[in-house]
């Protein structure tokens, strides 16, 4: 089959996800400083709504060839092998600049950003049994099992389990849409809803003084980041309920047609991977201490786009494709294996 000429192809997804990856990057910068700024505060729970359940979205959206043949083989070692490369590199880094007491290397617990790795192989594994129920079925189920985790205390942060289940259903929404209901909303539906329902967003999540990210994170259970746990499944409800609107109205609002920032969106794994050194390393050198002004924040928000811009380029994909993808680690150890030889 040839590959599909790049004029013909369609960059609605790619803008979407540089787009994503841009939010997430900036909010992490953001992250030490939302103490200090309501404003800042509000701003970072607004982009908690929608940036990860959106990525979440698009890669079930994009799973619909669980079926074929070798594709469990071919997730895990897409899925798998990254998550084992870079939870070791990370060990080792957090060990270099003090975050932690020598190298701490723990399988089963993904440092930060890897759990989406881990949460992905499982919900690439899940479609074995939601593949075969209607998708209001499949949805009911997810939505159930995600409210539901949250009462069971000892279910946190080891596999990722307590994310992969409090994510599953944006996956499987992902997954059920169809073509035609992207079509829909992307060139149907008028932008002027997507003002109104991010407005609406944004006035819920400034009008909530119990709010904490860890309503957003879904690493831990109810009785961590609840005042009244008993409550938690009708928070995690109205967190949905936030995230579906937010997300309507970002995909309604995404360019459908080639931008500049177009082909950035084809490496957002590597800047999802990659930008996790920076932003720990600043941490550890307490960036929190800086005072945040008008120009300190336009700072943190250059910095953002300049980094998904450089992380997301094909040189950096290219440079660390050995650590991403198996068959290229193996053909360079064994290339460098050869050369020692001689």
């Amino acid at each position: 089959m040839t590959e599909k000429r790049s004029n013909d192809r369609d960059y609605y997804f790619d803008n979407a996800k540089f787009i994503l990856i841009a939010l997430v990057v900036f909010g992490h910068f953001i992250q030490p400083f939302i103490s200090k700024n309501w404003l800042l505060e509000d701003l970072y729970y607004f982009i908690f709504t929608f940036h990860m359940p959106s990525f979440i979205f698009i890669s079930g959206y994009f799973s619909k060839k669980y079926q074929e043949p070798y594709y469990l083989l071919k997730v895990t070692k897409k899925l798998l092998f990254p998550y084992l490369m870079f939870q070791i590199l990370y060990s080792i880094f957090y060990a270099c600049i003090g975050l932690s007491n020598g190298f701490n290397f723990k399988l089963l617990v993904p440092e930060w950003s890897l759990w989406f790795l881990l949460s992905m192989f499982f919900w690439q594994l899940s479609l074995f049994l939601f593949g075969k129920l209607s998708p209001f079925l499949g949805i009911l189920l997810s939505i159930i099992m995600s409210g539901l985790v949250g009462y069971v205390p000892f279910i946190g942060q080891e596999l990722s389990i307590s994310r992969t289940l409090v994510f599953l259903p944006f996956f499987l929404i992902g997954h059920y849409t169809t073509p035609r209901a992207i079509q829909i909303v992307r060139s149907r539906l008028p932008k002027l809803i997507a003002i109104g329902l991010f407005f609406l967003v944004a006035l819920l999540v400034e009008q909530n003084d119990q709010m904490n990210k860890y309503w957003f994170f879904g690493s831990l259970s109810y009785d961590h980041f609840l005042e009244n746990p008993s409550l938690g499944f009708i928070v995690r409800l109205y967190i949905y309920s936030l995230s579906f609107l937010a997300m309507l109205a970002f995909f309604i609002i995404i360019p459908k047609y080639r931008l500049f920032f177009s082909r950035w969106g084809r490496n957002t794994l590597y800047t999802y991977l990659l930008h996790g050194f920076l932003i720990k390393a600043l941490r550890a050198a307490d960036i929190s201490s800086i005072p945040l002004t008008s120009f300190s924040f336009f700072i943190l928000f250059i910095l953002s786009i300049s980094v998904s811009i450089i992380l997301s380029t094909n040189r950096v994909a290219k440079i660390c494709q050995p650590v991403m993808e198996y068959q290229k680690f193996y053909t360079l150890c064994y290339t460098n294996y050869q050369k020692f030889l001689q």
